[in-house]
C-alpha cells in the first residue's frame, strides 16, 4: 500500500474540495450530497477522530478518498501520499502524554462507562449540564463526580482527537457506583435525574481535560 498510487490520485494539497452526506442504518442516504472545501490540517483532523494517530491507517484514508464521521460519510478525489508527508503532517497534533497530572478544575467531561453484561452505551456528561444544584440542595452532580476523583486519583489512559482531551479513568467498586448512583437521584435535576433512572452499575468514569489542538472541528 505504501508504495502504491491510485488512479488519478493527487498529491497533497493545502486545501481539499470534501463531498459529504448523512449515513442512515449503514447505508448512504438519497439525501443531497453537500460539497465543503476543507484545509488539509482539518481533514486530517477529522481523519484522527477516526483511525487515532496511526502513520499508516491516515496514510490509507487519504489515499482512498473515503472517511464516514459522525453520521456522515465524506468523499474527495484520493491522495497520492509520499514517504514521511503523514508523518510529518501528523506531527502537529498532540500525542499521548501520561506525565500529564490529573487536574480536576481542567476537567469539562466525565463519561460513565458500563461492563458488557447487559451492553450498555457510555453516558456521556458534561461539567455545563451536571454543574447545576438541584433547589435547597448544597451540591450538584459533577460535585459528586469530581468527590469520587477527590478520593482516588484517575489513572492517565490516552488521548482522544474526538474529544480533544486527554483521559483519565477512575474504576468504581460496585459499592461506590451504587452510592453515586443513589445520590444523583436524590439530588439532581428532574432532567438530569430521568437520565439515571434505569442504568447498571459503572464500572468506571473517564474524565476528558481539554487540550488546545491546531484544527477546528468540522462542521457535521
Amino acid at each position: 500500500m505504501n508504495g502504491a498510487t491510485l488512479p488519478n490520485a493527487v498529491a497533497l494539497p493545502e486545501i481539499i474540495a470534501v463531498r459529504f452526506t448523512e449515513e442512515e442504518a449503514g447505508y448512504v442516504s438519497m439525501r443531497p450530497v453537500r460539497r465543503q472545501s476543507f484545509r488539509l490540517v482539518e481533514l486530517a483532523d477529522m481523519i484522527l477522530c477516526v483511525a487515532g494517530k496511526d502513520t499508516e491507517r491516515v496514510e490509507s484514508i487519504l489515499r482512498a478518498g473515503a472517511v464516514t464521521y459522525n453520521g456522515y460519510r465524506y468523499s474527495w478525489q484520493g491522495c497520492s501520499v509520499e514517504a514521511g508527508e503523514v508523518a510529518s503532517l501528523l506531527a502537529a497534533f498532540p500525542e499521548s502524554d501520561a506525565s500529564r497530572p490529573f487536574r480536576p478544575e481542567d476537567a469539562a467531561s466525565a463519561d460513565l462507562v458500563f461492563g458488557q453484561e447487559p451492553p450498555h452505551s457510555p453516558l456521556e456528561l458534561t461539567k455545563e449540564e451536571t454543574g447545576a444544584r438541584r433547589f435547597l440542595r448544597s451540591r450538584s452532580v459533577w460535585d459528586f463526580l469530581l468527590e469520587l476523583a477527590r478520593v482516588s486519583g484517575p489513572v492517565y489512559s490516552g488521548y482522544s482527537y474526538a474529544q480533544r482531551a486527554d483521559l483519565y479513568r477512575r474504576a468504581l467498586s460496585p459499592a461506590e457506583a451504587q452510592r453515586f448512583l443513589t445520590d444523583v437521584r436524590a439530588c439532581g435535576p428532574r432532567a438530569l435525574r430521568r437520565r439515571f433512572l434505569h442504568l447498571p452499575l459503572p464500572e468506571a468514569i473517564v474524565f476528558g481535560c481539554p487540550r488546545v489542538t491546531p484544527a477546528a472541528k468540522p462542521p457535521f
